[in-house]
């Protein structure tokens, strides 16, 4: 797959929780956290950190339990369950979070920011009304970070908007105006989970797909495992040298 030189947005990406009481199991906090990155990968080892902070300051009266590499379902699905109480906690890419309150998608237009510095300064600034909207829904965001900026991979080489027009596009199921401004500007989309991805790739299903360079490599180094579920990403041979960037 090459990726295009040219970026066109930020992916943005939080750590939310819910904002109802927690669970409770003899004094201690248990909050089961779910993610799509794989385990071992770099924002699994920083996802690793934080529960280790938290029940350190907590002095063992928060347990976090981490389930990644979407083993939970893609982001759409782990907002549904965090909203029906059983999980408590999402590190969220601008996808989930744009599940929550599209809003989000305000930072996520293409080729408006030509800097992190400029996000930062954009973003410092909304971060208090959105948040204030996430929070109506039943959200806490914990955290901002920035995933890094957009490339879009295909199988083939595209070298103009057109090239890419004749080729079946990624996009995540559930986002319906998202899939409807792609159609509208004459991009062939293919709505489907995050987890279903390499599957797609692999069958032909798709033949592009528009992502930060670390989750690419991310995507390319799972392998599948049949579960009783069906094929489910797992991590493998992660590098780290992707762009993203914590707040």
């Amino acid at each position: 797959m090459r990726p295009r030189v040219c970026r066109s947005a930020l992916m943005l990406a939080a750590l939310v929780m819910s904002a109802s009481v927690l669970p409770k199991a003899q004094g201690v906090v248990r909050i089961r956290m779910g993610t799509v990155v794989p385990k071992g990968s770099l924002w699994d080892e920083s996802l690793q950190y934080v529960r280790q902070e938290w029940r350190r300051i907590s002095g063992g009266t928060v347990e976090i339990t981490i389930y990644p590499g979407g083993v939970l379902g893609d982001e759409t699905e782990m907002v549904r369950q965090i909203r029906q109480g059983r999980i408590q906690a999402a590190a969220l890419s601008s996808v989930g979070l744009s599940r929550i309150d599209n809003a989000v998608s305000c930072l996520q237009i293409p080729m408006m920011f030509a800097s992190y510095a400029e996000l930062d300064f954009v973003r410092s600034r909304l971060a208090p009304t959105l948040e204030r909207r996430i929070e109506a829904k039943g959200f806490k965001v914990l955290n901002w970070a920035d995933g890094g900026w957009v490339h879009t991979f295909t199988k083939k080489p595209a070298r103009t908007p057109d090239d890419l027009r004749r080729m079946r596009l990624f996009t995540s199921a559930g986002d319906a105006e998202t899939e409807r401004l792609y159609n509208e500007f004459g991009f062939h989309v293919v709505p489907l989970a995050l987890t279903d991805m390499i599957t797609a790739l692999q069958t032909g299903m798709i033949e592009a797909f528009s992502t930060v360079p670390l989750f690419a490599v991310l995507q390319e180094s799972y392998k599948h495992d049949r579960t009783s579920r069906g094929k489910r990403p797992v991590a493998r041979g992660v590098r780290r040298d992707g762009a993203a960037r914590a707040r």
